[in-house]
């Protein structure tokens, strides 16, 4: 949706009022106490304001937790934790099975990053636990390719399940990216009542989806304005429809193409704490 970064690959931050809500991890195949049901995973959420990443103590990377945490610390050696952008910066989802984890880097394009990393956090003999490689220096990937897949194919599993998003290519980033010379552009657009269309040309890389950015308090007080996202439709000739929901005040389209990049129509400037981003936004008015 931004156009001026300089980051390869763009993510999505949903602010719901103040707070940033995040998924912090997701245990399953956790077995049920009634044998009768019909196997499936189980999920627990775990909501928290203000906890540390390492707060909860199977998750003690760098340090010992402070806290002890014995009933998620069990859920989480019976079943299989995962991140999915476990910070802005990162860019990656994580998943760890048992004494492994794995890391997908989606800004393996960068030379420095690797697009699977696995590491052995842990050897288990007898239920207890020693460390072997908590640093996640050794990459194993390479010497462990079938186990590494193994635990890839779970991971989309469970992002799949979620109805996961990821990171897009940004074509405006200054440096070389692969086929950022053939994203698609928009040509035109018009507005009738509340459907909005968008007419686009293709530049060599085929538009595989489109999304619909609106927020229903553009030009509100500063910071304080809220964005949405909902799919909109890929019709015949290069058209795309999209009815606004009611009361939205501004909005943008996003274009996907196959190659993962994302082109936003208008280029919206960035949201800061003096400065919001409706005013480079369509307006509905």
């Amino acid at each position: 949706m931004i156009k001026k970064t300089s980051l390869p690959l763009l993510g999505h931050i949903v602010r719901v009022g103040h707070s940033v809500v995040a998924v912090a991890a997701m245990f399953s195949g956790i077995a049920s106490a009634d044998d009768s049901r019909p196997a499936r995973s189980n999920v627990l959420l775990v909501l928290a304001d203000d906890l540390g990443w390492q707060d909860v103590k199977c998750y003690d990377i760098d340090e010992p937790s402070p806290f002890e945490t014995p009933n998620i610390d069990a859920l989480a050696q019976k079943g299989v934790m995962f991140w999915h952008f476990p910070n802005s910066l990162a860019l990656e989802s994580t998943i760890r099975i048992g004494d492994y984890k794995l890391v997908r880097n989606y800004n393996h394009l960068n030379p420095h990053n690797a697009e699977l990393e696995l590491y052995q956090l842990y050897k288990t003999e007898d239920g207890m636990q020693t460390r072997v490689d908590i640093e996640e220096s050794n990459n194993l990937a390479q010497k462990m390719p079938e186990k590494a897949e193994a635990m890839n194919v779970k991971l989309t599993e469970q992002l799949e399940a979620m109805d996961a998003s990821y990171p897009y290519y940004n074509p405006y980033f200054s440096d070389a990216l692969p086929n950022k010379e053939t994203v698609p552009s928009i040509q035109s657009f018009a507005k009738n009542g509340d459907v909005v269309e968008f007419f686009y040309q293709e530049n060599g890389a085929k538009v595989v989806r489109a999304q619909l950015i609106y927020t229903l308090n553009g030009g509100e007080k500063v910071f304080d304005e809220e964005w949405f996202r909902k799919p909109a439709s890929l019709m015949p000739s290069s058209k795309i429809s999209a009815t606004l929901p009611k009361g939205t005040t501004h909005y943008v389209i996003n274009l996907i193409d196959e190659n993962n990049f994302l082109v936003s129509y208008p280029d919206v400037d960035k949201a800061t704490r003096n400065k919001n981003a409706s005013p480079t936004a369509l307006s509905v008015k």
